[in-house]
């Protein structure tokens, strides 16, 4: 899985595996269910812009909604 920042207001397919915070699935609880450390989408998920989810698979076709979140801490400038 790796992390994304939605960029805009996109919705996830039910049968999705996403990578949520507890905050995120609680939310959503009437919509997923736990896969071991993800969760699976059982109904149509919603995000706004500025969340951060983990996805395995890109959706096809929504790459523009998503940009890559870097897991690498930045070096600050000395």
């Amino acid at each position: 899985m790796k992390k994304f920042e939605v960029i805009q207001t996109v919705k996830i397919n039910s049968g999705t595996e996403i990578g949520l915070t507890k905050e995120q699935a609680a939310r959503r609880a009437h919509a997923v269910e736990k896969k071991g450390r993800f969760f699976v989408a059982v109904l149509p998920l919603q995000f706004k812009a500025g969340e951060v989810i983990e996805l395995g698979d890109m959706p096809k076709g929504q790459d523009a909604y998503f940009s890559p979140v870097s897991e690498k801490p930045e070096k600050a400038d000395d």
